[in-house]
């Protein structure tokens, strides 16, 4: 359990906690134990990760590898039922003797319930594999529906509820987690560096908060916070300048952007919104993400060329 994961107005502070936050996801996500020793520096005996890892909090975490990590649910005060809240709270043992009976069940049942994980597993991952674009929530989906199915046959096999109750339950829910994974995988999106470097452009643009000079202005004026030019279907950046403006766009937004000047191209290039140039260095092809373009008649120089039609698709869900 980790509790009250919060916002911090320090940018350090909040990448402390961050990075601490997701050191310990990333431990528990790949199941990497962690070893300690006795009081005659022995290695104690060490335990594989077990059991489900809850962190509760004000924020979510952030950084596109550690969201696909876990599935976040956002409540709201009008989600808690707070009558059986506080009815859970006056008899704090109805809920763990639930599981107590339901794990004795498993326990009683487990290579039943192992043979049915090896049978659908590979089949579920398969059927909802295009639906999402990290594996890791596709693999957690999987998870949750096996627990869910696990969970329903526990109840017919005690008497809890009959078959028409059990599948009314299995449909419901399983709409209901579809929803809150597919919701995740679009705020995942939505955290991809690529689609942030656009969302910041767009809206700087957007706001003349940076300028770019359409290609058939004719006046003269100077601008101080010119970026690059734009013409019908794209725009031509300083690439250096672009960066830096957005590294500054998040920074205002206590967010630090995640990843270096060609990385960040790189990103855009994975999202199909940029012209790339393949070159020839000593024999050797490579790909130049830059592109030569003289719209000011000063030389040839390499712009940062981004397809407008192309960045608003990409943001366009947002």
């Amino acid at each position: 359990m980790l509790d009250d994961y919060h916002p911090e107005t320090c940018i350090e502070e909040k990448a402390r906690m961050r990075a601490l936050a997701s050191y310990i996801l990333r431990l528990y996500g790949d199941e990497i134990k962690k070893d300690r020793m006795t009081n005659t520096m022995k290695k104690q005996k060490s335990f594989p990760v077990r059991g489900l890892c809850v962190i509760t909090g004000e924020d979510f975490l952030e950084g596109e590898s550690t969201v696909a990590r876990y599935i976040g649910i956002e409540l709201t005060p009008d989600d808690v039922n707070v009558e059986t809240l506080n009815w859970h709270q006056e008899n704090p043992l109805i809920f763990s003797t639930h599981m107590f009976y339901f794990i004795q069940w498993l326990s009683a049942n487990y290579m039943r319930v192992v043979d049915h994980i090896q049978r659908n597993f590979s089949e579920m991952r398969n059927l909802y594999s295009k639906d999402f674009r990290h594996k890791r929530l596709v693999d957690g989906l999987v998870c949750l529906l096996i627990t869910l199915r696990t969970y329903t046959q526990y109840g017919l096999e005690i008497g809890y509820f009959d078959q028409e109750s059990a599948d009314y339950i299995l449909a419901t829910w399983r709409d209901v987690i579809y929803e809150v994974v597919r919701d995740h995988d679009a705020n995942m999106n939505n955290e991809s560096p690529g689609r942030m470097y656009l969302i910041a452009l767009n809206e700087m643009i957007s706001t003349g908060k940076c300028i770019v000079k359409n290609l058939s202005e004719t006046t003269t004026k100077k601008y101080s916070n010119i970026i690059g030019y734009s013409d019908e279907n794209f725009y031509y950046l300083y690439s250096d300048t672009a960066y830096s403006e957005v590294i500054k766009f998040w920074k205002g937004q206590n967010i630090a952007f995640p990843l270096s000047k060609s990385k960040a191209h790189e990103a855009l290039d994975a999202l199909g919104v940029i012209k790339t140039e393949v070159v020839n260095n000593n024999g050797k092809k490579g790909v130049k993400r830059t592109v030569k373009f003289d719209p000011d008649h000063t030389g040839r120089k390499r712009y940062l060329t981004i397809s407008k039609e192309k960045m608003l698709n990409s943001i366009s869900d947002i």
